[in-house]
């Protein structure tokens, strides 16, 4: 399956969803990055070239063309140096040019929703939104409010798994998020420790229908997994940190601030709390994936 056959749900490398999610609770810029620049030009490339497959007429000419006449720009030596270098009016009519390109000649939904989806992960205040009056081009940027950025830049950082498997310890990492966004550090640790509980019940349960890992404790779940070879032994005491910081987590009920939607996060409360997220999110993730590569093949 290559990237363009993901019905816009385009591939999120580890260093995507890492940048990502440094992001989190920093204001959007209004302007786009160089990283997601280079990105974006590459899916338009392959995107222009996936329709050359097809019906034999690339469209990177196309754009090249509509480049020069629109922007009085010749991009056709180095299409990448130019991109990078366009100031941000110039490089938001550039990517206009490219969607109206591949409407007018792919029609295909999935263009936008991969251009929509690196903007969303770069925290550019900017996206594609229907042109109102239906002449070209056909989707026009805007710059959003901060409040829709926010939660949106929130949201897209909590993708640790697509499993169905795992949907309920995705949705308490959510909530562990929205939490810590409003200010509740210690609402945010417990559904942090939640999401990890619940994962590590679920593939326990998965790889030994036996066990009852329902009642178990924290620790007492890091020595299932570890005895199931879930998490390999020798890095059991990795998760020493995290047992400590959910224990802990009641310490920052009383913590001024917390619940109350006033807490500085830069407060070494705040940083506790986003300790506990980020291990929580990390473990998830992790199991998610060990459940991939242990779960027996059809």
């Amino acid at each position: 399956m290559t990237d363009l056959e993901l019905d816009g749900n385009r591939v999120r490398y580890y260093h995507e969803r890492r940048a990502a999610e440094a992001l989190v609770g920093k204001p959007a810029r209004k302007d786009i990055s160089k990283d997601a620049r280079k990105r974006l030009l590459r899916e338009i490339e392959a995107r222009a070239f996936a329709f050359d497959l097809i019906d034999e007429m690339p469209l990177l000419p196309f754009i090249v063309k509509k480049v020069r006449l629109v922007l009085d720009l010749d991009v056709s030596s180095s299409l990448q140096t130019s991109i990078v270098r366009m100031e941000i009016g110039e490089f938001l009519t550039f990517l206009e040019i490219c969607m109206d390109v591949f409407m007018e000649h792919r029609r295909d939904p999935n263009d936008l929703d991969v251009l929509q989806s690196i903007l969303a992960d770069d925290a550019s205040a900017y996206r594609f939104q229907p042109n109102d009056h239906g002449a070209s081009p056909f989707f026009v940027l805007q710059e959003l409010d901060n409040e829709h950025l926010d939660r949106e830049i929130v949201d897209r950082t909590l993708e640790l798994t697509r499993i169905a498997t795992f949907a309920p310890a995705q949705r308490d990492y959510e909530q562990a998020w929205k939490n810590y966004a409003q200010g509740d550090l210690d609402g945010a640790l417990v559904d942090a420790h939640k999401a990890f509980e619940s994962a590590a019940k679920v593939l326990i349960k998965r790889i030994d229908s036996t066990s009852t890992p329902e009642q178990l404790t924290t620790g007492q779940l890091v020595d299932e997994l570890k005895r199931l070879d879930i998490i390999p032994a020798r890095l059991g005491n990795m998760l020493n940190p995290l047992v400590q910081v959910f224990r802990n987590a009641g310490v920052l009920r009383n913590a001024p601030g917390a619940g109350h939607g006033s807490i500085d996060l830069t407060s070494p409360e705040a940083n506790t709390a986003l300790l506990g997220l980020h291990l929580s999110g990390s473990l998830v993730f992790f199991l998610a994936q060990r459940w991939e590569s242990m779960k027996p093949k059809s």
